[in-house]
């Protein structure tokens, strides 16, 4: 990339987070990052087809046979995507990264050994596959809001950069911040959490079905097999638990030293950006992993200038810039790459 070129960080986003999940489950990046950003085996296409597939069968169910019959299967491209990084991973001996910890293959390759019975084939494959398709969209979506409020909201990257300076952190560009230190940085928490907040990735409601005898709520009484829901985004500027100011990014919301204790337990209460109960995404913690990861990295090596601050969104199942575009610069008192 040429210096102070216009990039799609929309984009660069999804690269990083299908290489973050590639190495985590198969032991090595896929190689978007490495290519360049190309859409690898046109994946990207298949992940936006299958979830319009199955938002839109999940909304009208009774429309699934047909979608079958016009598209066919809607996770097929998954699927192959996911196949061949498996052969991947087997060709090499299935210790490609074995120097970095044990892989999510190995781990369910394990599990299958132990009791191949209970634990199939089918079963590998659904796991791995469930890594593709989840574990690249919500992240980079998180990770592009993120950025985008930390670098146009006022104070907030040097907020940041002041930060990682107390620390020793900010002009140490030639090794990587590690997972513990990012994690003691309060600024860049609070940066993160107000980032799910007010953008949440996901844009339908985690559905419930009421059970046992009925529901009552808000003095309302809901009888069994209600179907109840509440969409993040509604959820996340209610402005009696969030405040007046619901709608704007303030990181300094989160900070106990702002916000009373009763205050912050309710606004944790509302805060749904994984859902919530026992149905809580099994994944967030990898997405805020990747999150605490490259965040830090970026604010303390480049300068940004947003080249739009007006998006088109594709909202399905989540709720997506269609691109950000930024100029980007190494920041003059940091080492060349």
């Amino acid at each position: 990339m040429a210096e102070g070129q216009s990039v799609d960080l929309q984009h660069w986003m999804q690269c990083y987070a299908f290489d973050f999940i590639g190495g985590i489950t198969f032991g090595s990046p896929v190689g978007f990052l490495e290519s360049g950003g190309q859409d690898i085996d046109g994946i990207m296409k298949s992940l936006e087809d299958s979830t319009a597939f199955s938002t839109l069968g999940g909304i009208q169910p009774l429309l699934i046979p047909l979608f079958f019959a016009l598209f066919g299967s809607p996770v097929r491209g998954i699927q192959a995507f996911s196949a061949k990084l498996k052969n991947k991973a087997a060709a090499s001996g299935g210790d490609a990264g074995k120097d970095r910890g044990e892989t999510f293959l190995s781990k369910v390759n394990q599990a299958r050994d132990r009791d191949p019975e209970a634990y199939k084939v089918y079963h590998m494959d659904v796991a791995c596959d469930g890594n593709v398709a989840a574990g690249s969209d919500t992240t980079s979506i998180s990770l592009t809001s993120a950025l985008y409020y930390i670098v146009t909201t006022p104070g907030v990257l040097n907020k940041l950069r002041d930060e990682l300076s107390a620390v020793g952190l900010l002009d140490e560009a030639d090794k990587c911040i590690e997972f513990d230190q990012a994690q003691k940085l309060p600024c860049l928490r609070y940066c993160i959490k107000e980032a799910f907040r007010i953008h949440p990735a996901t844009g339908l409601p985690m559905w419930r079905q009421v059970v046992g005898e009925g529901f009552t709520l808000a003095g309302l009484d809901f009888p069994p097999g209600t179907i109840l829901g509440i969409n993040s985004w509604v959820a996340h500027t209610n402005t009696s638990i969030y405040g007046c100011d619901a709608d704007v990014f303030r990181p300094e919301r989160w900070d106990p030293a702002v916000t009373p204790p009763e205050q912050l337990a309710a606004m944790e209460n509302d805060y749904l950006p994984f859902g919530a109960g026992t149905r809580t995404c099994i994944g967030k913690h990898i997405s805020h992993l990747e999150m605490v990861k490259l965040l830090p990295e970026l604010v303390r090596r480049y300068d940004f200038e947003p080249m739009e601050t007006k998006f088109d969104y594709q909202n399905i199942w989540c709720v997506k810039r269609k691109s950000f575009m930024c100029k980007l610069r190494q920041r003059v008192d940091t080492p060349k790459e």
